[in-house]
Parts: structure tokens; sequence; C-alpha cells
């Protein structure tokens, strides 16, 4: 039925590994002969194909007499796919395609979940998480907040699942006997990574006591019942705090003027830019302290006009009064002092007479 030779015996195929890497082109050749029997020639192309195949893929190949046609599968945990290169192989000149029906390279590909299966069973040996809030009182003293945080115990068939659970843990040990802090736990497919950080900005420093907590692993002194490991962590303290800069931010004139001579001096056009912008900011606000200073004196002045106009008038108010005529004052005491006597002798005299006075 059959007759293979050097001329047309050749099968070319590549597989692709479970974690996405390609293997080199393999190539193997059907054994020489004339074969009567169609199930011979399937059970030596699969007997090749699985001694050459780099990962110990057993490939599975049969004729299906019915439809007339070779099958060659090869679904196995250790590949993803694999490819027959029947036009693009390198033995393309001689393959064994064209006698056993194939005309064109077949890609074989298997079905794949969405996501990794995941399965992590949490329970009281290693479901904790020890963990301190930082915040800094009016007085700049600083107020630690030692907790643990205890994760549902459960099996989580999904990361996003798990971090949920991580969040509610964290805030409920907040909310109990530290700051009332919100907190954020995700999962990153592509880094693979679990991210655990605070949702606001509440603390000046919160730390995840990975090695220094009660519950660090064993080879580092804790009882290890820490969820570290389970999450990825290394057992090490993370921090996480506000940066804060390491001397007094000094943004005069004079810094300004020094930066640029250092810029000038390295020929660092991004920097000689950036500096002439905090020159412009500089002249900006040096002209309004001088407009605002010639505001200020114009004010004071006419302050000054005022206050001069009203001394005046209060000297000479005080003047019409102080500066009078003193013999006409006297001449006019005198006057009236003569008038008032001579009322008071009247009024005596009249007072002194009496009832006999009338009668005589």
């Amino acid at each position: 039925l059959m007759k293979f030779d050097s001329t047309n015996n050749m099968i070319d195929f590549r597989e692709v590994r479970a974690d996405g890497e390609y293997s080199d082109e393999i190539s193997v050749a059907v054994p020489e002969g004339d074969y009567t029997d169609l199930d011979d020639v399937a059970s030596q192309i699969e007997a090749e194909m699985r001694n050459a195949s780099p990962n110990n893929v057993n490939y599975a190949v049969s004729y299906d007499y019915t439809a007339g046609e070779f099958m060659i599968k090869g679904s196995d945990k250790n590949i993803k796919s694999f490819s027959m290169l029947w036009q693009t192989g390198s033995s393309r000149e001689n393959s064994a395609g064209r006698m056993l029906g194939f005309s064109a390279d077949n890609e074989v590909t298997f079905a794949a979940s969405d996501e990794p299966v995941v399965n992590i069973t949490l329970d009281s040996s290693n479901n904790k998480i020890d963990f301190r809030e930082i915040t800094t009182d009016n007085e700049g003293n600083l107020d630690v907040c030692e907790l643990t945080a205890l994760v549902e115990e459960n099996t989580y068939e999904s990361h996003e699942e798990l971090a949920l659970e991580v969040e509610k843990a964290l805030e409920k040990a907040s909310v109990e006997e530290g700051n009332r802090v919100n907190y954020a736990v995700s999962w990153d497919e592509v880094t693979q990574n679990f991210t655990i950080k605070e949702k606001g900005d509440r603390l000046d420093e919160f730390r995840l006591d990975w090695k220094s907590g009660e519950n660090a692993p064993l080879s580092v002194g804790g009882n290890g019942e820490s969820i570290g490991g389970v999450l990825g962590f290394d057992p090490e303290d993370d921090v996480a705090k506000a940066a804060e800069s390491d001397r007094k931010a000094e943004w005069g004139i004079f810094n300004t003027l020094i930066d640029l001579k250092s810029y000038l001096k390295d020929n660092d056009t991004y920097g000689i830019e950036r500096t002439l912008g905090r020159l412009d900011g500089h002249y900006q606000k040096m002209t309004q302290r001088v407009v605002d200073s010639g505001m200020k004196y114009s004010r004071l002045e006419t302050r000054e006009t005022i206050t001069g106009d009203v001394s005046l008038s209060l000297t000479e108010r005080r003047s019409s009064i102080e500066d009078a005529d003193m013999i006409e004052s006297i001449m006019n005491l005198k006057n009236i002092q003569t008038a008032y006597q001579a009322a008071l002798n009247s009024t005596s005299q009249i007072l002194n007479l009496s009832l006999v006075d009338y009668l005589r």
C-alpha cells in the first residue's frame, strides 16, 4: 500500500513546552520499505516521534479506515501544543506528508483554562499577618499600633478571592485596635505578585512584619503561622512610608544662581532651562514685592499728610483758646466781678429788712 524511501520518508515537527518555550525543529524518518498494513505505518511513525520528543511526549498515531485519514495526537502535561511542519520544515523536499495525506502544516493546540488553577488552603497555621500602623501626633511623637490580622480559614480557588479576604482581615484588625485605615490588596496577573498598601494617607508609616512579627517563619525565630510565604513574600519586613527630604528646602535666588553656575559648568542644557525658569519666577516675585512696597509707602505718605493736617487744626483750635488778650480778659473779668458784687450787696440789703422796718 505504501512505499517509503529517502525521497519521501521525513517528518519535521516542533513542540511548545507548557511554559511557552519553543523547541528546536525535530526531524524523524519513517523506516524505508514497502508497507501492506497502514496500522504498521502509524505504529512506526508513533515510535519515531516518541523517541525523538525532547519533552518525552507519548505521541499517538493511528489510521482511521472509515475516514481514510491518519491522526497524530500528542496531548501531554509537558507541552501546550505541537506543530507538524509538512511544508515549512527543513525536510520538506522529501517529506512524508504527501504520502500520509497532509498538504499543509498542522498546529495542534490544547484547551487551557484562562486562569491558573488555584487551590490555596488557609487554616490557623498559616493565616496571620503581623503589621504596624505608625502615626505622628501634633507634638511630633510617634504612635505605633502593633496589630495581627487573621485571614479567614478557607480553601481559595482564585488569587483575587484571597486578596479580598486579606484586605478584609487587615481592615478589621485596624478598626478593632488600630487607626481605622482602609487598605488595598490586589493580585497582578502579569507579575504574579500580591500588592498590599494603604488606601489613603492616614499613616506616616506602614510595616508588614514578615520577619520581626510573632508569627514569622520558624527559620527566623517566629512561630511559623504567618501567611507571608503563601502570598509570596520573603521573610523580610516590608516598610512603606512617605518620602521626606533629607535637608531643609532652599529655593532662594542665590541657591538658583549657584545651581545655574553648576549647570553651565556641566553644559547641562535641561538644568539651565529649569534654572532660567526659576530665575524668572524670582524676578516676578521681586517685582511684586517692589510694587507692594511702593503701595505701602504711598499709603504711609498719605497718612502722614492727613496726620499733619489734623495736627495743624488742633494747634489752631488750642491757640484760639489759649492765646486770648490778657488785658481784655481781665477787664471783662472785673466788670463781671463788679456786677456780681453789686448783686450780692443788693440781695444782702433786701434780706436784712424786717416787718418792723415797714411799720416805721
